[in-house]
């Protein structure tokens, strides 16, 4: 270490400070800069802001929207029990053609005489159906209010059928049943779907 010097301090000087020199101020075209930049941030933001918001925003359809997809008017469900017949393994599908096809059906037993019970929607013509399901010679029945029936050609058995509400409702027999006493049950099998 160096020794102090022995050499008088001159007059008007005074120690050095610790803290350093205060900054330079900073000049009016810098702030003057900084102020615009900071507007020009501020509006871009809101035009960026906007533009986001704007396209968040449903925007109208030029095609018309699918109306919901249509069902028949009532419970597509085959009824559990409809007087002495009690139903077995119910089932339901939806059809190959056309779309939305649904399709439920089920077994039917009263202790003697067995029947299959069948819903097929949307139908629009009774006799189209019939024929596509098998049944033939099918005619009205008379004192019935469209009930058509004819006969099976997978079990030569009696079979009826109607149209409610575009559902093809079919009662088969797969029993000896005949006819007068099908179209009757048929009646009732509408009655018994849950509306």
């Amino acid at each position: 270490m160096s020794e102090p010097s022995s050499q008088p301090t001159p007059e008007g000087w005074k120690p050095a400070s610790v803290e350093p020199p205060a900054p330079a101020p900073i000049p009016t075209w810098v702030k003057a800069t900084a102020l615009v930049l900071a507007a020009l941030l501020v509006a871009l933001a809101i035009v960026v802001g906007s533009s986001l918001g704007r396209s968040s925003r449903p925007q109208p359809s030029e095609t018309p929207t699918e109306s919901p997809t249509p069902s028949p008017s009532f419970v597509f469900e085959a009824p559990t029990a409809v007087g002495e017949f009690v139903a077995g393994e119910k089932v339901e599908s939806e059809g190959p053609a056309p779309a939305n096809q649904k399709i439920a059906r089920a077994n039917y037993f009263d202790g003697t005489d067995r029947l299959v019970f069948a819903m097929t929607w949307p139908v629009e013509d009774l006799s189209t159906f019939l024929t596509d399901a098998g049944i033939e010679a099918a005619a009205e029945r008379p004192g019935t209010d469209g009930v058509m029936c004819g006969k099976s050609i997978d079990t030569n058995r009696a079979a009826c059928a109607t149209l409610e509400d575009d559902a093809a409702l079919l009662l088969l027999a797969v029993t000896e049943v005949p006819e007068t006493r099908l179209a009757p049950l048929l009646a009732e099998f509408s009655t018994a779907l849950a509306r």
